[in-house]
């Protein structure tokens, strides 16, 4: 599927998520990065470079022009459930929205 990680997160009203105090409006890739690089430093090795590598891809997508990436079913549900484990409702409802095409 195509994640478009460029996306705008938005409240629930429409305005823009702020990302920090620069107030530039949080990114859809942004989250999805954040979530993979965050975590478990007991985890196996393995799991990490599956992480940072999918990290990687995604912050190549959003520094270029299209800022649009290529994922696999199993990315998907991997930055769906890291979502799920370091954001809020809000957050993970706009992202599972964007993953899943809704």
């Amino acid at each position: 599927m195509t994640f478009k990680a460029g996306t705008k997160m938005l409240f629930l009203d429409g305005k823009p998520i702020p990302d920090g105090e620069d107030e530039l409006p949080l990114l859809a890739g942004q989250i999805a990065i954040r979530s993979l690089l965050a975590g478990n430093e007991k985890e196996p090795g393995d799991k990490k470079l599956e992480k940072w590598d999918l990290a990687t891809k995604i912050k190549k997508a959003l520094d270029k022009q299209k800022k649009d990436v290529e994922l696999t079913s199993e990315e998907v549900v991997l930055i769906k459930s890291k979502v799920a484990e370091f954001y809020s409702t809000l957050i993970y409802g706009r992202m599972h929205d964007l993953l899943e095409k809704k």
